[in-house]
């Protein structure tokens, strides 16, 4: 959720962001110096050691001049900190003291009517400490603990839990804290009857792994059951407001610190895996929630990092996973490489038997997604013969066509195309015609990047109306998106026109897009001085310039339509209004 998607955060937003100071924020990550009416320091998104990170406290927003990013106070809160909107929200609201009022349901969101969101939480961390309680009370459950040799530090740390033998444990205990039954039921802990009765409690005899939120906030549990013959061996929250097993990543609220450090992220399948490798001192790990990594995880992920390093256990299960993995994060662009345990291994039982330092070790020494999809290949099919090496291709067709960055996309063709001993056409051959068109590398449409984008003449034109607003009424007379070359400015062109249109001072005209490097040009913008002080007089020279382009241009084409007309008195009409036109168009370009 953003505020562009999400109208009914505006005002709330606007509160905040009147009683926050985004210099005071930002001071507590980035040591701050005075540089004419802004602030300067050492950018916190990457490592420098002349200051090129610039806040503005008059215009609320932050610019680096080294790395491009840029936007207001929420932006560099939910780019520092991992989080969502609502998150960054939420947290700032509490800082200054604004109540978040109650805001839609988004299209497609579970229906959890009978429980808020804030009473969900509160029953959430409730049953967090009952279980905990409980697991400190049972000799078996910490029996099994110490068998999977997890530290009593561990367990506190991340509050690991026992939910008792028996069907109203949990209900009981609700009912003494004044929790009503339907609230349990419509948070997962409980379980509706069937037959009409009271309602039974979801989690009996099993240790109980509380799932947090990005906050540290427990939001789900999942359950590992003591009887080995029960089924299922884990069972998991019901998916709920609070709770999405395809946006969650267990153990993220802890190692997001970690991650960011390292610069990269290790994916693990359980928690007992996740558990293991962090008491083992490897804190950049993560483990998926009840289901298999699908793409809302990589986009997750990709608010900390773009390297990640797959785990899967050694057995033909495990590399199945990892290949289905890969496949499913393509599009993500992520840089991607995969760890195949030991035939019989999990990251569990590796760490304990060969240590951290060799987990690390393999880790760093992985094999790239590339080369991994290309070596099962190659296991599959016969490299020896044409059949087994179009085999082989249409094996890895999937992670090609998935791959949306052209330059990824042309080294997998190029490196199978090596490895195959084929020519890398036959590969591009082979891809459907309607994708085909997008993976061969040079065929994008060019945009400027944001930070280079305002040295250009359309980019200049810009950044002088974002800075004398007053001026836009002037140019838009004449001027409309079509004007523009580039495809970046006609965004950005069209932005300025409709928020001028609902707002004369263009203010906070970043909140307008979810798109970063429209961000990064606005808050460019806003922040860099214009060299001259002669803003109307050089608007009025690029304005006639564009014209003067957009008239070529428009007679190039008339001229092709003359050319081209065999009617004698259509082609005199079009000589007529080719003549009327350029005279118009040159009383305008006169008056600039």
């Amino acid at each position: 959720m953003t505020a562009t998607t999400e109208p009914f955060y505006n005002d709330t937003k606007e509160d905040i962001r009147s009683r926050v100071d985004i210099a005071q924020v930002i001071g507590r990550y980035v040591k701050l110096k005075p540089a004419g009416q802004n602030l300067k320091g050492l950018c916190p998104f990457h490592k420098e050691k002349t200051p090129s990170f610039t806040v503005s406290p008059s215009k609320e927003v932050f610019h680096c001049f080294g790395c491009g990013k840029g936007g207001d106070v929420f932006t560099f809160l939910m780019e520092k900190e991992g989080l969502t909107f609502p998150e960054t929200l939420e947290r700032l609201a509490d800082e200054v003291g604004v109540t978040i009022r109650p805001f839609k349901q988004p299209p497609g969101e579970l229906k959890q009517d009978r429980v808020s969101k804030t009473d969900a939480l509160k029953i959430h961390a409730i049953a967090t400490q009952y279980f905990y309680d409980q697991m400190k009370n049972n000799q078996e459950a910490i029996g099994y603990l110490k068998s999977r040799k997890l530290s009593p530090e561990t367990v506190k740390e991340f509050r690991l839990g026992y939910a008792p033998n028996g069907w109203s444990n949990l209900v009981n205990y609700a009912k003494s804290k004044n929790i009503a039954e339907d609230k349990l039921v419509a948070c997962g802990l409980a379980v509706p009857s069937s037959e009409g009765s009271a309602p039974y409690d979801r989690f009996r005899n099993r240790i109980i792994f509380p799932i947090f939120d990005l906050t540290g906030r427990p939001i789900a549990f999942g359950g590992r059951s003591m009887d080995e013959e029960a089924k299922p061996k884990y069972l998991n929250s019901p998916e709920t407001n609070l709770y999405r097993k395809n946006r969650i990543l267990y153990g993220l609220h802890h190692a997001r610190a970690s991650i960011k450090e390292k610069g990269f992220v290790i994916f693990v399948e359980g928690y007992m895996d996740f558990l293991s490798l962090c008491q083992a001192g490897i804190k950049n790990v993560v483990a998926t929630s009840g289901t298999a990594l699908t793409e809302e995880h990589g986009q997750l992920i990709r608010r900390f990092t773009s390297k990640i390093v797959l785990v899967f256990d050694g057995d033909s299960a495990g590399s199945v996973a990892a290949e289905r993995a890969v496949f499913t994060l393509a599009p993500q662009n992520l840089d991607m490489y995969v760890f195949i345990l030991p035939e019989g291994e999990d990251p569990d039982t590796y760490v304990s038997k060969y240590g951290p330092d060799s987990f690390n070790k393999q880790s760093n020494e992985a094999d790239d997604e590339v080369q991994f999809i290309i070596n099962r290949a190659v296991k599959t099919y016969s490299p020896e013969t044409a059949k087994g090496k179009s085999s082989i291709v249409e094996h890895i067709m999937p992670l090609i066509q998935s791959t949306t960055d052209t330059i990824i996309k042309a080294e997998l063709i190029k490196r199978t195309a090596e490895k195959l001993d084929i020519k890398e056409h036959h590969i591009y051959a082979k891809i459907p015609r309607k994708k085909q068109r997008s993976a061969q590398p040079g065929k994008e449409p060019p945009v400027n990047a944001a930070d280079h984008f305002i040295e250009t003449e359309e980019g200049s034109f810009l950044h002088i109306i974002v800075k004398e607003p007053k001026l836009i009424e002037t140019a838009q007379k004449h001027l409309s998106t079509e004007t523009f070359s580039d495809p970046f400015i006609k965004k950005l062109f069209s932005l300025i026109i409709k928020t001028y249109k609902e707002d004369k001072s263009l203010k906070n005209i970043i909140d307008r897009t979810d798109n970063s490097d429209i961000k990064k040009a606005f808050s460019l913008m806003l922040i860099k001085e214009i060299p001259s002080d002669k803003h109307e007089e050089d608007l009025s020279h690029k304005v006639k310039r564009f014209l003067l382009r957009l008239n070529k241009k428009e007679m190039h084409e008339n001229t092709k339509k003359i050319r081209n007309e065999n009617n004698p008195d259509a082609k005199k009409k079009l000589l007529y209004e080719q003549k009327v036109h350029i005279t118009q168009r040159g009383d305008l370009v006169n008056k600039w």
